[in-house]
């Protein structure tokens, strides 16, 4: 049995493993029962641990890794080996060794293994003796060593063979590529030189899309805001390639003789589809914010092309996304006029929010807070709190629907 607590940030703060419940602040800091485990770091990696039972005191364990990041050796102070654990190629441990020694608490492997990910293996160091449940902990997701594949599908869907496959780990090359969010596959320190594969992680997405973060932003939310892009530009790019395809087969249907030509539709890319739509994208992470006279310390707004959050406090990732497509819409906004029946009945129109999905992330029956919920609908296609079907009572649904799917095709810049 395996539960696990999570906070607003959708950051793991509780694990209970067979009874067994640890604490996590941040990824410097465990506490199971009175062991408590501190990691020490340079940078980005971690690179050494210390764990003792309060009051006694362990002396400090240092960490070697391979080209992935994965815990190889590890070493006292005099650097002498004190573990060694090798790994297959999708990261079960192959080998183990360790020095016998006597501590308090007694001595085991690292938890953090193949790749740098938290591990809940069994420790192979305790034969016979069940500590976990077979996975590894991804931060978006969970992963499974033994068939090498991601438990749950990602919510961001990339290029390529990855984009084909959503459970697939690394974009199936395991010795050269990690992927430490649990959304998107890059190199190991050395895959660039050693394998000569450019690295493509969150940064490089967010250059291709212009999007400036500051520093506030942590790796989940980036994620959740670069997946929010994406969706948008997948929209624009369904709709231009469809309005090109139209604009070709109208013009075969209408020339005026066989001998009239017509150019054949010219198809973009969801990046170029983007670009052709907005301008820089500036994302900045308060503390709190100041709105129409209120302040918040959760959620986002929009002035210009910049985009201001706080807490991204919500239950599901997918929730994150939603909100930031939001926003999106609010950069977006042509400055169109919404009919007032729509936002008067808004709740006939809009998918209703529950635990998986924020249909409408502002509910204030205002113009421009429709629009933004409106261009969440146009973007996943989603409309009514009952599906497409119009029922009684519900008579706005299909009005409101056509009305955005026909400007937009009008507002977007193709």
């Amino acid at each position: 049995m395996a539960t696990f607590v999570y906070d607003g940030d959708g950051n793991r703060v509780k694990s209970t493993i067979n009874g067994t419940t640890t604490t996590f602040v941040g990824a410097h800091y465990e506490l199971t029962g009175s062991t408590v485990t501190k990691y020490y770091f340079a940078g980005a990696s971690r690179i050494a641990m210390r764990k003792y039972t309060i009051p006694s005191s362990m002396s400090v364990e240092y960490f070697l890794g391979d080209h992935l990041g994965s815990t190889s050796i590890t070493t006292d102070a005099n650097g002498v080996k004190t573990s060694e654990m090798r790994y297959k190629p999708w990261g079960e441990v192959r080998s183990w060794w360790t020095s016998q020694l006597t501590t308090t608490p007694a001595y085991k492997l690292a938890d953090y293994t193949f790749t740098g990910q938290y591990s809940y293996m069994d420790d192979p160091s305790t034969s016979g003796v069940t500590e976990g449940f077979g996975l590894m902990f991804y931060n978006a997701r969970l992963y499974d060593p033994a068939i090498g594949r991601f438990t749950s599908a990602d919510t961001i869907v990339p290029g390529g063979l990855q984009g084909l496959d959503r459970y697939a780990y690394a974009n199936n090359s395991p010795i050269i590529y990690i992927d430490p969010s649990g959304h998107t596959y890059m190199c190991g320190a050395s895959c660039e030189a050693e394998y000569e594969k450019p690295q493509y992680g969150l940064d490089d997405m967010a250059d291709m899309y212009d999007v400036i973060f500051d520093s506030g932003w942590d790796v989940l939310d980036e994620a959740a805001a670069l997946g929010a892009v994406y969706k948008v530009a997948k929209a624009l790019q369904k709709e231009m390639n469809s309005a090109a395809e139209m604009a070709y087969q109208s013009c075969l249907e209408n020339r005026a003789s066989p001998e009239s030509t017509c150019s054949l539709p010219t198809s973009v890319s969801a990046q170029q589809a983007f670009d052709k739509n907005f301008s820089q994208i500036k994302l900045v992470k308060v503390t709190s914010f100041e709105y129409q006279g209120g302040t918040y310390d959760a959620g986002c707004m929009t002035s210009g092309n910049t985009i201001t959050c706080a807490s991204l406090n919500y239950y599901h990732y997918e929730n994150k996304v939603f909100n930031l497509v939001h926003e999106l819409g609010h950069v977006f906004d042509p400055g169109a006029r919404v009919p007032k029946i729509f936002v008067d009945n808004r709740d006939s129109i809009l998918r209703a929010n529950n635990i998986d999905f924020m249909w409408q992330s502002n509910t204030a029956k205002t113009g421009p807070e429709t629009f933004g919920d409106l261009f969440v609908a146009w973007v996943h296609g989603v409309w009514g709190p009952n599906g497409d079907t119009v029922w009684e009572g519900y008579e706005d649904l299909g009005s409101a629907k056509d009305w955005m799917t026909t400007n937009m095709s009008e507002w977007i810049r193709h």
